[in-house]
């Protein structure tokens, strides 16, 4: 997670996902070649982990609508 760049964005290399955001996402984007989503949005990042279960990521425009969202599931440790 970052907020290096003026822009929402998710890239995803070898199924793990990068994602960046900002408070002014105004500024020039410039896509990371393993982009899945892009949005000049203001932005921020809300993770919320169930306890025990999936754990959601949601990128939202500071209005609280969901710009993107990603599920991820539980890994069950081997015994």
């Amino acid at each position: 997670m970052t907020g290096f760049g003026d822009y929402a964005e998710r890239a995803e290399v070898d199924g793990f996902p990068y994602y960046n955001t900002a408070l002014n996402g105004r500024g020039n984007q410039y896509p990371d070649p393993n982009s899945k989503f892009l949005a000049g949005e203001d932005s921020y990042l809300l993770l919320t982990v169930e306890r025990g279960g999936k754990m959601t990521v949601e990128i939202k425009s500071l209005e609280n609508t969901v710009l993107d969202r990603q599920e991820f599931e539980r890994s069950v440790k081997p015994k």
